[in-house]
């Protein structure tokens, strides 16, 4: 049996170890002048983020015939072209 602190405790390790390399990654191609357009391409696609975000949340809300969810799949689509 898992306890709810050490269940806190673990998903919450991942999430910074990612968002920690994540920035580390950021500062290193500034010192250094390289991997400028990998870093860009990261964040791009880090941008569509609330857009996923949103359609699972359209979902749960039994809206995916609503005319908001076809706008944010069309965007979703959009921002991954």
């Amino acid at each position: 049996i898992v306890s709810k602190k050490k269940k806190k405790i673990f998903y919450k390790l991942p999430l910074v170890l990612h968002h920690g390399l994540s920035m580390f990654s950021i500062l290193l191609s500034l010192i250094s002048g390289e991997g400028q357009i990998y870093i860009l391409m990261v964040l791009f696609s880090e941008c569509t983020t609330p857009l996923v975000n949103l359609r699972w949340y359209l979902d749960l809300a039994g809206q995916k015939g609503s005319k908001l969810y076809m706008v944010n799949g069309i965007a979703m689509f959009l921002s991954w072209l």
